[in-house]
């Protein structure tokens, strides 16, 4: 499997499991229960999109990229922004030096 196919597999395990969202979001009981406009995952792939610039300018490039139909506005964002905490970041980041780790042991 390619390192990039296995990272985003793994990643998306990650990003869908519901463990990962109790240890990540800060007050799971209240905080992305129900089904909304900007969910868990795609507010994660929206922070990880490394977008420079405004809020308003990666929301309208998010949405292209998405083909969604739904409008977010930037206070939206950064009021679910503020409900995550920073370890989801540092998983996936663990995990992606781990497959790059390992197959540049298995290349050598």
């Amino acid at each position: 499997m390619k390192i990039s196919s296995q990272a985003m597999n793994e990643s998306t395990t990650i990003l869908h499991s519901e463990e990962t969202k109790k240890r990540t979001v800060k007050d799971y009981e209240h905080h992305f229960r129900r089904s909304r406009k900007l969910s868990y995952t795609m507010l994660v792939m929206l922070i990880l999109s490394h977008f420079q610039g405004t809020i308003k300018s990666a929301l309208k490039h998010f949405k292209l990229l998405t083909d969604s139909k739904v409008k977010l506005c930037q206070s939206a964002f950064s009021q679910a922004r503020a409900k995550i905490n920073d370890s989801v970041f540092r998983e996936l980041f663990e995990m992606t030096a781990s497959i790059g780790y390992e197959s540049r042991r298995v290349f050598n």
